[in-house]
């Protein structure tokens, strides 16, 4: 059965044409010592009602209901009634492989890491059918904080696929209301951790939907992107200054991204009120926009552009 339980947490927000497939794989988990918390996020369809009729199959499976407040709110909820040992998120119009749970439980155990991370698959719907990714195996990997940090602040990081101890958690919570909120929250995971393992089995499967919070057209909440770059900042610089300029790095290419989006996608007095701000950082902080070694040639031209325009 397994001798430490998890708390699986899915935030659930109008995905009945999704949601089963997601619980049915969780439900089917070889790894039994669970407990599935699925917090339907004021949904307006039928996912609250699937979630109920699930509930009432499975003993280990707890319904919260309540108002919309994004994937983040319905997070730290689900964290503030979790009773586990571990924490793994999972999002609902996803799904995970049948030995998932057992595998990742595995890895901590026996390198004795605090943290363990499955590959992902992403998956299409193209003509009716679903499409997979490349399936690759690759040899697991134990790294330190610092190199886990440093991966999030090069390519970013969301926080589902990870099976985490939870003392690990305690005081930290996702910030609610922005876009890419994933990023501060593993930042301040892998800040306490000592050891984190990669896994190098695929055992979680994304689907990419063109209407999700990741791929939908670009609005005032994507600039979570760039202020919670900036307070990743002020983090690392207190935390660990040996990764700043890394920080920089993916500020600055958060700002310009970000000023870029809402100079040619998002017009009106909102628009232009938070351009202007990005402009001006980006315009005093020029030198070190050439300067950093870790923003590419293309963002750099970007920044720059961004801080005249």
């Amino acid at each position: 059965m397994g001798k430490f339980k998890i708390s699986i947490i899915i935030p659930c927000y109008n995905v009945e044409k999704y949601v089963e497939r997601c619980i049915d794989s969780v439900i089917q988990q070889t790894y039994k010592n669970t407990e599935i918390i699925l917090v339907n996020d004021g949904s307006n369809d039928k996912t609250g009602d699937i979630c109920d009729t699930y509930s009432k199959k499975d003993g280990r499976i707890t319904v919260i209901h309540k108002r919309n407040g994004g994937a983040s709110s319905a997070r730290n909820l689900g964290m503030s009634v979790a009773t586990g040992d571990y924490i793994y998120f999972i999002d609902s119009d996803d799904w995970i492989s049948k030995r998932t749970l057992q595998y990742l439980m595995g890895l901590l155990l026996k390198h004795d890491c605090q943290c363990a991370i499955g590959r992902t698959v992403a998956v299409k719907m193209r003509n009716g059918r679903l499409e997979y990714g490349a399936r690759i195996t690759l040899p697991d990997k134990i790294i330190g904080p610092n190199e886990a940090i440093k991966m999030v602040l090069q390519t970013g990081s969301g926080a589902v696929n990870k099976l985490i101890k939870k003392e690990l958690i305690e005081g930290i919570k996702f910030k609610e209301g922005l876009t890419n909120e994933d990023e501060p929250f593993m930042i301040a995971i892998y800040d306490k951790t000592e050891k984190i393992i990669f896994g190098g089995k695929q055992t979680y499967f994304y689907r990419v939907r063109e209407n999700s919070v990741t791929t939908s057209n670009f609005s005032v909440n994507n600039l979570g992107f760039y202020f919670n770059s900036g307070d990743n900042v002020e983090f690392i610089r207190k935390n660990r200054p040996e990764l700043l300029e890394y920080a920089m790095a993916r500020h600055f290419k958060a700002a310009a991204y970000c000023s870029a989006k809402l100079h040619f996608n998002l017009k009106g007095k909102e628009g232009d009120l938070y351009r202007r701000t990005i402009k001006k950082e980006l315009k005093n902080n020029r030198r070190q926009i050439i300067s950093n070694k870790n923003l590419s040639l293309l963002y750099k031209i970007v920044a720059l552009f961004c801080s005249v325009i």
